[in-house]
């Protein structure tokens, strides 16, 4: 894996709520394990309107590494619009992320597990708006594979939170997945009534062509 991606241009980038405990340490990784793989690459922080000193820490490392980019949401937007900010402003040819609160390994940079991905970004042109609860990573996935896209999985390391608290399970967070939750579903199932609809619709006028006078 790690040859197949070597000499590529890479931008991983890092969606960042209150992690201020964390992302330098992933920054620092991240810098440290890019020139192994290539000396093309930039490391991005989508910085989702933290109100502790994440903002502080990724400016102050932006500056000191051209490598580096701050990008700030005036206000917490949600996970789906801080991904879309992310592949919006990635410049390189594969796109990878992972989230900034340091529950896996960078090291890797491999593809899907979880939030945990590597994805080239000409596919990503195509995938649209993505919804802004934690509902994007599923339909992430759902738009990459109705494209056609070719998925491979890998084992990571997952580890324990250290620090602060998952903002994804709140009342409001999870409300909002669920209802985009439903909507998908409720989408899936319109999309597959159409198709069987339209399958015996063609079905019927092919029998009725075929049938003899008379019949």
């Amino acid at each position: 894996m790690l040859a197949s991606i070597s000499r590529r241009s890479i931008s991983i980038f890092f969606p960042a709520f209150n992690d201020e405990q964390t992302i330098s340490s992933l920054i620092h990784k991240a810098l440290e394990v890019l020139p192994e793989f290539t000396d093309d690459y930039e490391v991005l922080v989508i910085d989702d309107g933290s109100v502790d000193g994440t903002a502080k820490i990724v400016d102050e490392l932006a500056r000191a590494c051209a490598q580096v980019r701050a990008i700030h949401h005036a206000h917490n937007l949600g996970y789906g619009a801080a991904l879309q900010t992310g592949f919006r402003h990635a410049t390189k040819e594969l796109v990878f992320y992972t989230d900034g609160d340091g529950q896996y390994d960078v090291y890797p940079i491999r593809d899907v597990d979880c939030d945990f991905r590597l994805i080239r970004r000409r596919v990503l042109q195509s995938i649209g708006d993505l919804p802004s609860s934690g509902a994007a990573c599923v339909q992430l996935v759902r738009m990459l594979d109705s494209g056609g896209a070719v998925f491979a999985e890998v084992a990571v390391n997952h580890y324990p939170r250290l620090y602060g608290r998952s903002q994804f399970f709140t009342v409001s967070n999870v409300t909002r997945t669920l209802v985009d939750l439903s909507v998908f579903a409720a989408q899936a199932c319109i999309a597959a009534l159409v198709f069987w609809s339209d399958l015996f619709s063609r079905k019927a006028t092919v029998n009725d062509f075929n049938a003899k006078p008379g019949d």
